[in-house]
């Protein structure tokens, strides 16, 4: 995603990529937030609150009923991001294949 700020900056590196569950079942339709990536130019300027807001809509739209993410434990930045907006801490706890701070998985649940 391209986007360019009202200060003329441009920012190339704005994304965010869901997978989705393949239940038939409504209730248990399940979207994964799999990336949601700012450029470190662009911190602390509110994209990552936008996409994720963008992402979550997006989800609710298409009808799914609760959203899920991982994380890794240290990045206290990304969390509270995260519960700024709904999401909460589900419990579940992943080694991250590469080493280092284990994933934590958030999820909200949707309208």
């Amino acid at each position: 995603m391209h986007a360019a700020s009202s200060d003329g900056r441009s920012y190339d590196s704005l994304s965010w990529a869901l997978s989705r569950s393949v239940s038939r079942s409504p209730s248990k339709r399940v979207a994964v937030l799999e990336l949601l990536a700012v450029s470190p130019h662009a911190v602390g300027r509110g994209w990552g609150t936008a996409l994720l807001v963008d992402a979550v809509n997006s989800t609710q739209l298409a009808g799914y009923r609760k959203i899920e993410l991982q994380v890794r434990a240290g990045n206290s930045r990304a969390i509270d991001l995260y519960r700024s907006i709904g999401f909460e801490r589900t419990g579940r706890v992943d080694k991250h294949p590469l080493g280092g701070d284990a994933m934590v998985t958030f999820a909200r649940a949707l309208p």
